[in-house]
């Protein structure tokens, strides 16, 4: 960003990296900063959104914005990923279970979680984990 401060997808990956480190409001800074420079939002800018507001806990607007982003790009896994763990983590597990269903036809059956974020933030990533066994466990016996 020092060689170009008006790089969009700059702004953009430095949100989601501090996203990953659990640096919610300084990541929404820097993905707001990005929306400026570029307004036409994508399905990757949508799931930037989403981030920023699971790692401030604000669920209401990351589901919004992970609904959008699957509205924009419909093939986009992490915005599917990520509104089945949210809706998971606040017991919404028929939603959670519609979301896993997707994604297993975007993947061609893997039952596997994908890697899509890179937690810095341990109780984050542990977080991720616990609530993907849990949806998992759920579809095996229910299948």
């Amino acid at each position: 960003m020092a060689l170009d401060p008006n790089n969009a997808e700059a702004h953009l990956f430095l949100s989601l990296v501090l996203s990953a480190a659990g640096l919610g409001d300084e990541a929404l800074y820097y993905v707001e900063k990005a929306q400026r420079f570029n307004p036409i939002a994508d399905a990757f800018n949508k799931f930037a959104y989403g981030q920023c507001y699971f790692v401030k806990k604000n669920y209401a607007k990351a589901i919004s914005a992970y609904e959008q982003g699957c509205i924009l790009n419909p093939n986009f896994k992490p915005n599917h990923f990520f509104l089945m763990i949210t809706n998971e983590m606040l017991g919404l597990h028929d939603e959670a279970q519609q979301k896993l269903k997707t994604l297993l036809v975007l993947t061609n059956g893997l039952l596997e979680m994908p890697n899509i974020v890179i937690w810095t933030d341990k109780e984050l990533g542990e977080q991720q984990i616990a609530y993907w066994n849990a949806i998992k466990l759920r579809f095996l016996s229910l299948n």
